[in-house]
């Protein structure tokens, strides 16, 4: 898949009351395929919005009359144009999600969590990748496969969740705050994971952080502020 990123026109309000308050704000913004981005922003700027906008998991809003439709096109992909079920699908196909909280299920072995997604869309788990899920694990240290994840440390538990993100071997990467409760050991080896695999795989990565130190780690880096995105320094290699 060419994933090259394009927004055209977005624009994603709420309402409370009778105020509207402007969420995001794009007239147009492009990444090329295989970029890796760090944005970042103070709590409430849309980050986590934009996200799940690119993710397909929210649209923006409706088209006012004598204005051009919103559009996220991930190469020849127009997301906004496929029914709830196809965004699913190319999702499930296309898009590794890394959460802030990690969304593991504790009463679950890290193994166990890896391969979950993959029983939503098969009764059976080919032994091919459940081989490929145990290596992950192995690679990003995680040794004891049958530990139920919740006596885990929070760094092992967030690399069990980019596991399972990347089991199926994404194009696109996008990862919420993934540092955000770990101490600067272990976000430093978690963002380097996220970047080590995107630039192995070609994969597009979007990374949201507050931390300063992270904008270094990608090749470009973005402000949401107000709406609306800046391009600021990054100094990754």
């Amino acid at each position: 898949m060419n994933n090259a990123l394009s927004l055209k026109n977005i624009l994603v309000s709420r309402r409370d009351g009778r105020t509207r308050r402007i969420i995001l704000d794009i007239p147009s913004f492009q990444l090329a395929a295989g970029d890796t981005v760090c944005l970042h922003g103070v709590s409430g700027s849309g980050k986590t919005s934009l996200l799940q906008l690119l993710g397909g998991l929210t649209t923006a809003d409706p088209a006012e009359a004598g204005l051009p439709s919103g559009e996220v096109r991930w190469g020849d992909v127009c997301i906004d144009e496929l029914s709830e079920s196809e965004r699913d699908l190319w999702r499930s196909q296309h898009v590794g999600f890394v959460f802030q909280d990690f969304q593991l299920v504790p009463g679950l072995s890290a193994l166990e969590n890896v391969l979950l997604p993959v029983t939503f869309r098969s009764w059976s788990i080919p032994g091919v990748l459940r081989d490929r899920a145990r290596t992950l694990l192995q690679t990003m240290d995680i040794h004891q496969l049958d530990q139920q994840v919740h006596l885990l440390s929070r760094g092992e538990m967030q690399r069990v969740a980019i596991a399972r993100a990347v089991l199926p071997e994404p194009d696109i990467l996008l990862a919420d705050e993934p540092t955000a409760s770990l101490d600067k050991e272990n976000a430093e080896a978690v963002t380097r994971l996220l970047v080590d695999y995107a630039r192995e795989h070609a994969c597009t990565l979007i990374l949201v952080s507050h931390e300063p130190n992270m904008r270094g780690r990608t090749r470009r880096s973005f402000l949401l502020e107000r709406g609306e995105l800046h391009e600021t320094t990054s100094d990754a290699d």
